[in-house]
């Protein structure tokens, strides 16, 4: 399981950069109701190894860890951005995380040909374009893609029909909840 971080699983408002602000530095992280349990059936079912992505800076390695195995989150790997005060990588910060993400996630997925992969994500950012397109470029390997709604748009919006066109229907699902989702071994 390849896994977004923010308002995927933990409550981050991405699309408010007051509220994200405020979540990331001044108040208690929050998990995403379900998520921890239905990462941890992944965990139980399909013997899963799971990876979390964020866009963040690493320098928040540990409360991110932190959150992860206080709030039930199955143990895994973090990639999280290099970022410095005093060079150009400050401005990185605020960047479109998809060439970021892509440039994380591809990797993985080639040094393990024989692995599938779940791609979990949400709405709020670029998660769904990002994925569709390495599950385009990798049909063998990306097993399903899950994305949460943050955005109020339903799996037949414009920009779901889009972004998914050339991947079955069968391999990607947007939820409000967790509880919606039937995960079957992979």
């Amino acid at each position: 399981v390849i896994s977004d971080i923010d308002d995927t699983i933990k409550i981050t408002e991405v699309r408010d950069r007051h509220a994200t602000l405020r979540n990331t530095f001044l108040r208690k992280f929050q998990p995403v109701s379900g998520m921890a349990e239905l990462y941890q059936s992944l965990a139980r079912s399909n013997g899963a190894a799971f990876h979390y992505i964020s866009a963040s800076p690493w320098q928040l390695y540990e409360p991110l860890a932190a959150f992860v195995r206080t709030n039930g989150f199955p143990a895994g790997t973090f990639a999280l951005k290099e970022f410095r005060w005093q060079d150009k990588r400050f401005f990185s910060l605020f960047a479109n995380p998809e060439k970021y993400k892509s440039g994380v996630i591809e990797p993985l997925i080639k040094q393990f040909p024989k692995r599938k992969f779940i791609l979990i994500g949400d709405s709020g950012e670029r998660d769904p374009e990002i994925y569709a397109t390495l599950a385009r470029k990798h049909p063998q390997q990306i097993a399903r893609i899950l994305i949460r709604d943050v955005t109020g748009e339903s799996a037949d919006s414009e920009r779901y029909v889009k972004t998914f066109r050339g991947v079955s229907s069968s391999r990607w699902q947007v939820f409000r909840e967790p509880g919606e989702l039937k995960i079957a071994s992979e």
